[in-house]
């Protein structure tokens, strides 16, 4: 594969000169191509004997510290970070593979989750009725017959500029003459018939709906799209005429949350524990003990974190959107473990494409994400699991430290070179540095396989200060698990972890 996205690196930048704090973009990035054979390459010879643990072998600090700056001032990157460095003394590369979902696998992810709850098609438990339709018909006829149109209104609605009222009668009257249509072909009432979950090869995102009992009710999507996928949500009927939706906790100290007047940026981590109703360790039994019940005995917690719901509701007499704390719980993340080298969790989902005309068929990273209540399970995400392979070396070498961190200020340098052109001043605080797995893979010759590599990530947050309208606006923004940058710690070269290679 002497493709320049080949599985080892993507983009490899050489550097002309070490810049610190450069204003300008180089003219000229040079791109170094390699292939899945140069693993050789980096192979250490296996002799036998134990060497030094691998954080002295690549002489790197259990903390880091250092602040750099452009020269005009408009970019900082400010460093004071905790390294973590698996406890090993060798990094093996390994072979990995798409796991195939199986029937036995569904059937012991539904009685893992649901028992002999009964499930039902979501196609069937969601039709509508004539009652239904009848409802939304008169509607729209009351509406033709008022002829009180808000064309403004309308226009946006049919995504148009500017709508006349003929137009928006001709509108109304298809959607009229489509609804006495399906109300022909509506049943009188739902006929639920109790189906058993399966994945659909033929249909790439299939869904049903689990009656735990009127309280639990829960979407259950079996997908086979950028991998397999299987997701478990519950509904909350409760707050039908809401929207709803769960926030980590460690996204609150961005700006976005803040915006939400009486949100959860107010709460402390005791308050949201007593809104939990249990102790994260308690959380933790019941997720690791569904873990153990899916047989998925390589997955280990990698991390945790709180989960707020929220309900939003637009209230017209205000004219702004209320958002409102419902409830809380704990997100379990769980990843692999290799050679006792996790593989490291982010944001990222990867299986990105380059651009829109892009069709290749792409590939999620693996994942597993418990969310965990004092009412049960409310969420499950298991994303692109995979079948461990072959070594393809038994340990290879890895570049030193500080190598890797010149590479890393040098390039944030050069990417934040021209952000004095949208903003005032813009800080890059980075708080986590990690070395871990990571799945990369060639979608040019396939989306089924790919190499685990050993990669460095850079973790932390953004400031940032914008002028708008003569007025200064101030922004923050930090999620622990979104890596700023993610070097292979083999070479140096740079993997764009929303593309997965």
């Amino acid at each position: 594969m002497k493709n320049k996205k080949g599985i080892l690196t993507i983009i490899a930048i050489c550097f002309i000169c070490m810049l610190t704090g450069c204003q300008e973009t180089p003219e000229e990035v040079l791109v170094k191509q390699k292939n899945q054979a140069d693993v050789a390459d980096y192979s250490k010879e296996d002799n036998g004997e134990v060497t030094a643990a691998l954080s002295e072998g690549l002489l790197a600090p259990e903390t880091y510290q250092d602040e750099t700056a452009s020269d005009d001032g408009s970019f900082r990157l400010v460093i004071d970070a905790s390294v973590d460095i698996p406890a090993v003394n060798r990094v093996p590369v390994y072979q990995v593979t798409e796991k195939e979902y199986t029937q036995d696998f569904i059937d012991t992810v539904t009685e893992t989750f649901f028992g002999d709850a009964p499930i039902y098609d979501n196609e069937e438990y969601y039709a509508a009725t004539k009652e239904n339709i009848a409802a939304e018909l008169a509607s729209w006829k009351e509406e033709l017959a008022a002829g009180n149109f808000d064309l403004e209104a309308a226009a946006e609605m049919f995504g148009q500029e500017v709508i006349t009222e003929e137009e928006y009668k001709g509108y109304l009257q298809d959607i009229i003459d489509q609804l006495e249509q399906d109300y022909e072909d509506a049943p009188e009432t739902l006929s639920k018939t109790r189906v058993k979950p399966e994945l659909d090869t033929e249909d790439w995102n299939y869904g049903y709906t689990v009656e735990m009992d009127q309280e639990h009710i829960y979407n259950y999507q079996i997908e086979n799209f950028n991998g397999y996928s299987i997701r478990i949500e519950r509904s909350y009927p409760q707050f039908s005429n809401m929207n709803v939706f769960w926030t980590e906790y460690q996204l609150l100290g961005n700006y976005e949350a803040e915006a939400l007047a009486g949100s959860t940026a107010d709460m402390t981590e005791s308050e949201i524990e007593a809104l939990a109703g249990m102790q994260m360790e308690e959380a933790k039994a019941a997720a690791d003990e569904k873990v153990k019940d899916l047989g998925l005995l390589d997955m280990t917690l990698y991390d945790w974190d709180y989960a707020v719901l929220r309900t939003s509701q637009e209230v017209e007499e205000a004219e702004e959107e209320v958002s409102k704390v419902q409830d809380a719980g704990y997100w379990f993340y769980y990843t692999r473990k290799v050679s006792d080298i996790p593989l490291t969790y982010t944001s990222d989902w990867g299986g990105g494409l380059e651009s829109m005309e892009d069709e290749r068929e792409t590939w999620y990273y693996e994942r597993l994400e418990i969310l965990v209540t004092d009412d049960g399970i409310d969420q499950v995400n298991l994303i692109s699991l995979y079948d461990l392979g072959e070594e393809e070396a038994s340990s290879v070498q890895l570049m030193k430290f500080a190598e890797i961190m010149e590479i890393f200020k040098n390039m944030m340098s050069i990417s934040n070179a021209e952000v004095s052109i949208y903003e005032n001043k813009r800080v890059c605080y980075i708080d986590h540095i990690t070395l871990g797995y990571m799945r990369v893979y060639e979608p040019n010759t396939g989306s089924k396989s790919g190499t685990l590599i050993p990669v460095w990530d850079f973790f932390g947050g953004f400031e940032d200060e914008t002028l708008v309208d003569g007025e200064t606006m101030f922004g923050r923004n930090y999620d622990k698990y979104q890596s700023h940058l993610t070097i292979n710690a083999i070479d140096g070269t740079l993997i764009d972890r929303g593309l997965g290679y």
